[in-house]
């Protein structure tokens, strides 16, 4: 079976650079960096910060979570997946 791909001016004409820093939206993304989206926004980080960044994005979630789930139960509200402790695997 044969199969199908861009010769080398069709990806030229597609690419100015591969693994080359760019700006994006007035910010500098390098290659590696990760880059995380959603509903609300986008976050680039450096790949070199990435660890240290992810253990304090995880803990101010936590503090979040924890927050909210007072405030549901000061409310007299049901809890939601948002909320929720999660179950360690026994």
């Amino acid at each position: 079976m044969a199969g199908l791909s861009l010769g080398e001016s069709a990806l030229e004409d597609l690419f100015e650079s591969i693994n080359k820093p760019i700006n994006c939206g007035g910010v500098l993304v390098h290659p590696g960096d990760v880059v995380v989206a959603d509903g609300d926004g986008v976050i680039v980080v450096p790949w070199g910060k990435a660890e240290e960044i992810a253990k304090i994005a995880r803990r101010i979630q936590e503090e979040d979570k924890k927050s909210r789930r007072r405030l549901y139960e000061d409310l007299g509200m049901p809890l939601d997946f948002t909320v929720e402790e999660k179950k360690k695997p026994e």
